[in-house]
C-alpha cells in the first residue's frame, strides 16, 4: 500500500511538473512546419503580440499590439501600450475598415490604408505569394509594391526551429531602418 502511495505521488509530481513547464513553453502545442517556405504557404491565420518601433529622423516611438489576421485579409489590431492608447482597435472585416477610440468609446468607419497593412505580417505573405523571393539565413527580403517613400522594402527574420517570424524591418527607399517589428508570439493557424 506505501509503494502504491509512493508511485502515485510521484506520477502526480512529474505530471504537475510537466504541465507547468508546458504552460511555459510558447511552442509547445503549435503546428510544426518543415520549412519557412511551407509555414508561409500554409498559413491561414495567426495571433501574435508585437512591439512595434517607428523610426523618424532619428527619434523612436514605440507601441505594443495585439494582432489578429486571417487568411482571407480581414484582421483586428488592439493597442496594449502605451496607456494613453490602450484599447484603441481597428478592424477590418473584408469590406470596410473601423477604427475604436476607446477615449470617446466611439467606433468609426476609415478607408483601408495600404501604409497601415504593411504593419501586418500577413501582407507580407501575401506579397510573397505573389513574388516569391528565396529565404538565405532565415530571413526573406520583399519589395513593398506602390511608392512609399519610407517604406520601400521589408525583411522578416524567422526562427531556425519553428520557422515562425521573431522580427520584421521596413525600410525607405534609401535603405534607411523606419520600422522595426518584433514577435513576442506567434500563433500559428491558432484560429478555429
Amino acid at each position: 500500500m506505501y509503494k502504491l502511495k509512493r508511485i502515485l505521488v510521484i506520477g502526480c509530481i512529474l505530471l504537475l511538473a510537466g504541465g507547468v513547464w508546458g504552460c511555459q513553453n510558447p511552442a509547445l502545442g503549435t503546428k510544426s512546419v518543415q520549412s519557412i517556405e511551407d509555414m508561409l504557404k500554409n498559413l491561414k491565420n495567426y495571433e501574435s503580440d508585437l512591439s512595434i518601433t517607428f523610426t523618424k529622423n532619428k527619434d523612436e516611438s514605440n507601441i505594443k499590439v495585439k494582432q489578429v489576421y486571417n487568411e482571407d485579409g480581414t484582421y483586428q489590431t488592439t493597442i496594449l501600450e502605451p496607456e494613453r492608447l490602450k484599447g484603441y482597435c481597428t478592424t477590418y472585416d473584408g469590406n470596410t475598415m473601423s477604427e475604436y477610440h476607446p477615449s470617446t468609446g466611439e467606433t468609426i468607419q476609415t478607408k483601408v490604408s495600404p501604409v497601415l497593412n504593411q504593419l501586418l505580417f500577413g501582407t507580407f505573405v501575401k506579397q510573397y505569394k505573389e513574388n516569391p523571393a528565396q529565404a538565405t539565413d532565415s530571413t526573406i527580403t520583399i519589395p513593398i509594391p506602390g511608392r512609399f517613400r519610407y517604406m520601400a522594402s521589408e525583411k522578416v527574420w524567422f526562427d531556425e526551429q519553428t520557422k515562425y517570424p521573431k522580427k520584421m524591418e521596413i525600410y525607405d527607399t534609401e535603405g534607411n531602418l523606419t520600422i522595426s517589428i518584433v514577435f513576442e508570439s506567434f500563433g500559428y493557424n491558432s484560429i478555429k
